[in-house]
């Protein structure tokens, strides 16, 4: 029994080896090389890339109760903070225009959505104040239209629409959805004004 046990774990020893041989050549034949690009000890719930120049990229950034945004001008090479961090204010949802680059929105915790028209540069409040928002996105046909999805708790849920860059907002579907958790919005391109499958 003991020499069986010695064989099994020789042979162990060397797939063991060969594993390590094999992922060193696939490492060192790959392009792409992993690092930690933020430099925080954090964790993002959204990343966007930007659909006009993919050297700019956007990430949240969560730290038990700090939240705030980052921005890559280098395809994520380096960040720059460009929402301020703050407590009690997450930054949960990134939407970014597909004919402006300058133009973007964030979906915050009860704080309500946020716009830039600078690259974010500078931001104003657009409204839904005391909404959990959990996702945004704005409607590849008609730029001006976005939607917000949003809820904690079943009382508070359900999907919003701005016809105006968020200017105003309208609840949709509620009489359909209730007022539910919203995590993600589909948009039919082939109808956009028709119903959101979601």
């Amino acid at each position: 029994m003991g020499i069986i046990t010695f064989k099994k774990a020789l042979l162990l020893i060397i797939y063991f080896f060969i594993f390590l041989s094999l992922t060193k050549n696939i490492c060192a034949s790959s392009s792409y090389v992993w690092h930690k690009s933020l430099g925080i000890d954090s964790y993002s719930q959204e990343i966007r890339v930007s659909p006009i120049d993919n050297n700019v990229i956007y990430a949240t950034y969560r730290k038990f109760a700090e939240s705030g945004l980052y921005k890559s001008i280098d395809r994520g090479n380096t960040f720059s903070l460009v929402f301020p961090i703050t407590t009690n204010r997450d930054v949960n949802s990134i939407a970014l225009s597909n004919s402006n680059i300058d133009k973007l929105w964030i979906g915050t915790w009860e704080d309500g959505i946020f716009f830039s028209g600078d690259s974010a540069q500078n931001w104003n409040p657009l409204g839904l104040e005391n909404i959990h928002v959990r996702y945004i996105t704005v409607d590849k046909s008609a730029q001006e239209t976005l939607y917000v999805g949003s809820g904690e708790t079943n009382l508070d849920g359900g999907v919003y629409r701005s016809f105006n860059q968020g200017n105003t907002w309208e609840p949709v579907g509620i009489s359909t959805l209730g007022k539910k958790n919203v995590l993600d919005i589909a948009i039919d391109k082939n109808n956009p004004n028709g119903p959101l499958p979601i």
